[in-house]
Parts: C-alpha cells; structure tokens; sequence
C-alpha cells in the first residue's frame, strides 16, 4: 500500500504544526538549555537529534517575533530568528521568543556531535547535540507523546480512535490499513533537501520499522517519508487479526530504538452468521467395517439447516449415497462454535438408514471454516458400538 497524498486532511497539517509557545518580544542573546532541545512528537529526548527529524527548541530571547512559516522550502530565516546547526542552516517551521520549530538537517547524518547556535541582532552560546541515526516519535492527538495517536485509517481522513472521539473518528477493524505518523525514523532513500517537501512515495526507509499492535505484530506496507510535507514519516501497516480489541490498545514503533508508546482504537470482530438453511455434495471414506461393501469413498448430497445464539450454533446435516444399488442416508444432529474469523468447529451424532430402515448409530467430531455463504467442514466418525469409521467432507452454502 503506497503512501496517501491527499493534502487536505487537516488532521495531518495539525500534526506538522506543534505545541506552539508565544512570548513577548526577545531583549537579549537568545538562551537555549540543552534539555529544551526535544523531539518535535514527543517533547522528549532532549539534546538527541536525528537528520530528517522535526524538533521543538525551548528558550528565551530565541526570536523578535512571533511567525509561522508560509512557504515551502522552509526558510532558514524567521521571525528575525536564524539557527545553525554544525555550521548548517537550519529550516524554520515557527518562531517566537520562547519556542522555534525546526528541521535537523539531513547533511547532519555524518556529524556525532555538531552545535546548534540560534541568532537574533545577538548570537546564543552554542549547545552541543547527539546526532543519532533515529530518533522516532510519534504524533498524538493530545500533542504531548502519550494516548491516542495521530494514526488514520488508510486513504480516509478517519482517526482509528473511539467513535465520536474526534470529527469522524472510528475504530479500525482488524485486517484494515492504517497509516502512522511520526518523526525522527532515520535515513531514507531519495533523501530530500532539507526543508524541502517530500514530492512522492520514493523517499522510503533504509532501515524498515516493525510494529506491534494490541501484542501482535503487524505487516508494514509502507514506511518512509510522506509525500507533501517537510519531515514527516508514514507508516502504513494492517491491523493483525491477533491484535487486541479495545478504545486504548497499544502501538509499539521500532526503528532503531522504540519510539513513545501510543494507542488506537480496535474494533471487536462481528461474529459469522450461520443461521440459515444449506445444501451442497460432499464426500465420506468409510473403512474397518465387518461388510466389505460398505468401505469406500462415496459422494454425498447433502442439506443442514442451522440457528445460531452468540458463537454457538446447533442444526440437523442430512446426508444420502447410494451404496451397492442401496439407499443410504445419514442424519445427524450437530452442535460447535464459531469464531470472529469464521472457524468452526463441534460434534455430531446421529443414524444412519438403509433404504429407510434403521441401520446404526455414530458419533464424531469436526472443524471446518464459514466463508460468506460457504459452510466447510471435515469429519471424524466412528460407529457406536461397531468398527465402521468415516471421514467425510462437506461444503454447502445458503
């Protein structure tokens, strides 16, 4: 699945646009503590970057004005502010004299341990960073690191959250896509100029992440830059059917290290229907009997009908062959649970009749699988009180 790149979901343009703090106009050289330093998603890991990464810079006196960028490339100057980052211009998102929103640059990625300096009309002392390969957070909803998380059901502007929770919101249910966003992943191919807008879905991870969600590990279908913004990583992947259900369950990132643990709603999975009344052929292999005739394989018609309470289902199978020019008819009563992926499995017992005599008496077990309007499953019988054994095979639909 490629990345989506329709531009105007406003939940995405909230994400790029972070906590913003404004402040009353810079009097002195601007001053920037080393924990104020922080990654842009979570606002933690002070003082450890990683190239591509969008981060919040903490401070006082850190620029002139208050002012949010308005185009793209990002200016490296803004709000009469400027920063440096190993003697690289840094690309502005926002300024104030308390906050400046930035992207690292990705010409950082062989620097260890570069200094960021901020100017106004005076110079900051310089602060060291720690230049990491990755650095990853991933937005939330709240805009502090924790709770829901800014993750969409793929190609909808739909937040995977509790319904009602947010303008649209809704569970995912499992086996749908949903797309992560995040910062800080690490280096990609097609590497973009810093500053500028990721153009297409090229620019993709060297160093694909792996997700877990409810404790279940999920399959990335994608996982790089997302096209249409400045440093802004998407990971699409599918809700595993192993995935816990709930409004509040987990999603664990890693790339390279582990990013902040957000959450997403996960809908319960509906329980198959099977009520109904069925028909279809089938199959029965019958050996170890005292009466030769009667092993083989023979073909089956067959007709069940079923009613169903919660997962649990009972009904009646009625099966007929004909056996050495005999009419033989197996009617069984079967019972067995269904689960939210459509496997079935149970007992029978019923009577078997020849030419409409009663003949005998069996019982078995079966699993089997509901898909649609097709209702499979394969058999274990044994006669009561006797040696015959069948195993049989039966698709019907309704």
């Amino acid at each position: 699945m490629r990345p989506h790149q329709d531009k105007l979901h406003m939940c995405r343009l909230a994400i790029i646009f972070l906590t913003l703090v404004t402040g009353g106009m810079a009097v002195g050289a601007p001053v920037v503590p080393v924990t104020g330093i922080v990654n842009g998603a979570t606002f933690q890991s002070p003082g450890a970057v990683a190239p591509g990464e969008l981060v919040a810079v903490f401070g006082t006196d850190l620029a002139t004005a208050t002012q949010l960028a308005g185009t793209v490339p990002l200016p490296t100057s803004l709000g009469g502010a400027t920063a440096t980052i190993g003697g690289v211009s840094v690309p502005l998102i926002y300024s104030s004299p308390l906050q400046i929103n930035l992207q690292i640059p990705w010409e950082l990625a062989n620097m260890t341990n570069p200094q960021i300096t901020v100017q106004t009309s005076s110079t900051g002392a310089p602060v060291t960073l720690t230049v990491l390969q990755s650095q990853p957070g991933i937005f939330t909803t709240n805009q502090s690191g924790s709770g829901q998380g800014a993750i969409l059901i793929a190609n909808t502007a739909s937040l995977a959250a509790p319904a009602g929770a947010f303008p649209g919101s809704r569970p995912v249910q499992r086996g749908e896509y949903i797309e992560i966003f995040s910062t800080g992943l690490g280096p990609v191919f097609n590497t973009p100029p810093s500053g500028a807008v990721t153009p297409d879905g090229s620019s993709t991870l060297v160093f694909p992440p792996t997700v877990t969600i409810g404790g279940a590990a999920a399959t990335v279908s994608f996982a790089g830059l997302a096209p249409g913004y400045v440093g802004l990583y998407q990971v699409n992947v599918q809700i595993p059917q192993a995935a816990s259900v709930g409004n509040a369950v987990p999603l664990v990132l890693f790339a390279g290290t582990n990013a902040n643990t957000v959450t997403l709603a996960v809908a319960p999975q509906a329980i198959p229907d099977v009520t109904g009344a069925y028909s279809g052929t089938g199959t029965a292999t019958t050996s170890r009997c005292i009466n030769p005739a009667e092993n083989g394989t023979f073909s089956l018609a067959v007709t069940s009908i079923f009613s169903q309470s919660g997962n649990t289902f009972t009904g009646t199978l009625t099966a007929t062959t004909v056996v050495q020019g005999a009419s033989v008819q197996f009617i069984d009563n079967i019972s067995g649970t269904v689960d939210s992926l459509g496997a079935l499995s149970g007992s029978l017992s019923g009577d078997e009749f020849i030419n409409g005599g009663y003949d005998s008496s069996h019982q078995g077990t079966y699993t089997g699988s509901l898909s649609g309007n097709l209702f499979s499953i394969q058999t274990s019988i044994q006669e009561t009180g006797g040696p015959c054994q069948t195993a049989a095979s039966v698709t019907v639909s309704r």
